[in-house]
């Protein structure tokens, strides 16, 4: 079986499958359609799959990377805004004492 007819298989399929179907976590949920979005979102902007797409393996993995590194920034200032309002509401709470 090609990619394509592959494909067609899955999207006939999961017309019949519901997220509650997969998972009952909530959570899982959510990133299932999140992904779900993403790709759709791609596939309009860039008009390939990822599967097609001909990027070599170095363009992929630099991509990666560049990923990961947004990532361990966002991950930063998350950190540090949740570490600044945990010790506001401790000031807070020690001021109502």
């Amino acid at each position: 079986m090609d990619y394509n007819q592959d494909r067609q298989m899955q999207e006939h399929d999961t017309d019949k499958i519901s997220l509650s179907d997969i998972t009952r976590d909530p959570i899982t949920q959510k990133v299932i359609n999140k992904i779900v979005h993403r790709s759709i979102s791609g596939m309009n902007k860039f008009g390939v799959t990822m599967h097609d797409n001909p990027k070599d393996v170095d363009q992929w993995l630099l991509e990666a990377q560049e990923e990961a590194i947004d990532l361990i920034n966002y991950l930063e200032v998350a950190i540090e805004r949740y570490r600044k309002l945990k010790q506001k509401l401790h000031a807070l709470m020690k001021d109502n004492e």
